[in-house]
């Protein structure tokens, strides 16, 4: 992708032309919901329907950026599931490898915030619900892999905790249905405030231009094209 802004910028541009008025409309009110000011991070998930299911919130919450991180389990999506929803996500994938994807988070300026049971709330570390989060800087939340959850290194690597309420015997959420009534509620939180949430322009010309490459077939060409006449 070129790294001119100008140039990304007229090339999405020359792409979006070519789209029918329906997706060109669709496409810039997509991108105006889109967010990284929420991120979500997900360890060692082998289920690929839980997998799939959370990028389907995601994208249909407008929270463009995943963070996947494999261990003993590699990545898998069910089409099934997915419907298509990662096709316009941004997904970073990671070895576990605590010290470097954290580190990568947080020179992105993220707050860590691990999801947790109930039970373990309460570690000497400050825990909320998506209530109380606190979202005036990125946040990056993290859930962990089915049945055990979250990592001890991750844990340790977290600035805050983060739990839902439960009423019920079982005190228990399946992964994509906690993903879902977390980041929800924190992206409407979000867009009830007044941080500036949206993608910088720049941000949103790059994103409107992987989109349109995945769309057009002939993109190649197309942009070759465009760059000669200009």
């Amino acid at each position: 992708m070129p790294d001119d802004a100008a140039v990304v910028r007229f090339l999405a541009d020359g792409l979006t032309a070519l789209l029918s008025p329906e997706r060109q409309e669709m496409m810039q009110r997509v991108l105006s919901c889109r967010t990284r000011h929420l991120s979500v991070v997900l360890e060692d998930l082998f289920q690929a329907h839980n997998a799939s299911a959370c990028l389907r919130t995601c994208e249909s919450l407008g929270v463009q950026d995943i963070h996947v991180i494999e261990g003993r389990h590699a990545w898998k999506v069910d089409p099934a599931v997915d419907q298509g929803a990662s096709k316009w996500l941004s997904l970073w994938r990671h070895r576990a490898d605590p010290p470097g994807w954290i580190g990568t988070l947080r020179e992105q300026g993220y707050l860590l915030v691990a999801t947790v049971a109930e039970d373990e709330a309460s570690a000497g570390v400050e825990c909320h619900t998506p209530e109380t989060l606190p979202l005036t800087q990125p946040v990056a939340v993290l859930f962990g892999t089915e049945g055990s959850g979250l990592s001890a290194a991750a844990l340790a690597g977290c600035d805050l905790r983060l739990h839902l309420p439960m009423q019920g015997f079982t005190q228990s959420f399946n992964i994509s249905v906690a993903l879902a009534l977390t980041m929800a509620r924190l992206a409407d939180r979000m867009r009830d405030s007044g941080i500036d949430w949206k993608l910088p322009s720049a941000d949103s010309d790059r994103l409107r231009l992987e989109w349109c490459r995945r769309l057009l077939k002939r993109h190649r060409e197309l942009e070759r094209e465009l760059l000669e006449e200009k």
